[in-house]
């Protein structure tokens, strides 16, 4: 762990210069080429001096228990770092980490921040399928991508906790992985993680069906688990319509 003014963190030495992002008080938005996300995290990307393209990820908070519980655990930035140098290692792409860095207050995290290399221009998963519809070859080759990365990134142990089509970019045919704020290393994933993981993708039923056969393959008991996701991916459905109905009730309220 390194320090550097009121900051903290980790960094690649290979890129000193993303010491700059620590430098300086004027806010990520005025800097930023590009502003992807404003709440209630914050994704932006930032050139730095030497020319080198950035993502930050500035992390702000849902609640203020979440707040008030950090002086208990890593910060978002942290474990952020701690998921994608793990997917690295294993062969699985994600934006290259650069690093990640915390201020922290009597233990609290007032701020933080996890950064990556920008890709540059991508769509995520989600666009593309959209893109793509039917059951063509484009559409079935995007699947087989999916499937393979999501099996592999399993049997490495990565639970990934929010593993929606939007968490996945694509780039020159290649899929990467983001967003992974929520993933857990564990020396093994359990039947019923894999299906957690899979139904928050929400994928229609033939994709679900199509993609399923290339994850699962020949293990055992796999018709008994493909009808939980489907009726794990129905909750997730139902939940988010409940959400939404919700949040239009709060706005007439």
């Amino acid at each position: 762990m390194v320090k550097h003014g009121g900051w903290a963190g980790l960094y690649d030495p290979n890129f000193p210069e993303v010491l700059e992002l620590l430098e300086t008080d004027e806010p990520l938005p005025e800097r930023a080429s590009r502003v992807f996300k404003l709440t209630p995290n914050l994704v932006a990307e930032v050139p730095l001096g030497s020319g080198l393209r950035v993502v930050v990820k500035d992390f702000g908070w849902r609640n203020f228990l979440h707040f008030w519980a950090s002086p208990l655990s890593k910060s978002k930035a942290l474990r952020s770092l701690q998921v994608a140098t793990h997917l690295f290692e294993n062969g699985l792409l994600t934006p290259r980490p650069i690093g990640a860095f915390e201020q922290r207050n009597e233990g609290l995290v007032k701020r933080a921040y996890f950064v990556t290399e920008s890709l540059g221009e991508t769509n995520s998963l989600r666009e593309c399928l959209r893109l793509s519809p039917g059951q063509g070859k484009t559409r079935r080759r995007l699947l087989a991508l999916l499937a393979e990365y999501v099996r592999q990134m399993h049997n490495c142990g990565l639970f990934h906790r929010d593993l929606t089509l939007g968490n996945f970019l694509i780039q020159g045919g290649q899929l990467y992985l983001v967003d992974l704020t929520r993933g857990r290393v564990k020396p093994r994933i359990s039947a019923l993680q894999r299906i957690e993981d899979i139904a928050k993708m929400e994928l229609v039923p033939l994709d679900r069906l199509f993609f399923f056969k290339l994850y699962w393959r020949k293990q055992k008991g796999r018709e008994l688990w493909y009808r939980l996701l489907c009726f794990r991916a129905a909750l997730y459905q139902v939940n988010r319509r409940l959400r939404r109905l919700r949040r239009r009730v709060r706005r007439f309220l």
